[in-house]
């Protein structure tokens, strides 16, 4: 899918066309995609943060000294990463290290609900 760009990313007086990316196919890097929370095109910012491999690392390396035990968090080894859209700020997907699929996050959805409410029965 192609899309312009909104007003405030392309320089003024300019039209710019951006490739929309499935969510599925997110990696590693910011990238143009249509949220499923505001239905809006936006870049994504990323947060990548330490996994549980990554502290496991630093416990290993603790071992060969307390200096060493900083590594895997200075080269952010095994880190998961999360997309989060520009726009209304809501996580779209994680990936956590090692897994090749992103698991993609949608908006709750809301249920119809019936209430039943006591009163008296309705006149045949």
């Amino acid at each position: 899918m192609q899309y312009y760009a909104p007003e405030g990313d392309a320089p003024p007086g300019t039209q710019m066309t951006v490739t929309v990316i499935d969510l599925e196919h997110l990696r590693d890097d910011p990238a143009w995609v249509k949220c499923t929370f505001c239905n809006e095109v936006a870049k994504t910012r990323l947060d990548k943060g330490p996994s549980s491999t990554t502290l496991l690392a630093a416990i290993a390396c603790c071992f060969a000294g307390v200096i060493c035990s900083a590594i895997p968090f200075c080269f952010k080894y095994g880190y998961d990463v999360d997309h989060y859209c520009t726009k209304c700020s809501n996580r779209l997907t994680h990936r956590s290290y090692g897994d090749a699929k992103n698991q993609v996050l949608t908006p709750p959805v809301l249920q119809k609900v019936t209430v039943q409410t006591e009163g008296p029965a309705p006149a045949k």
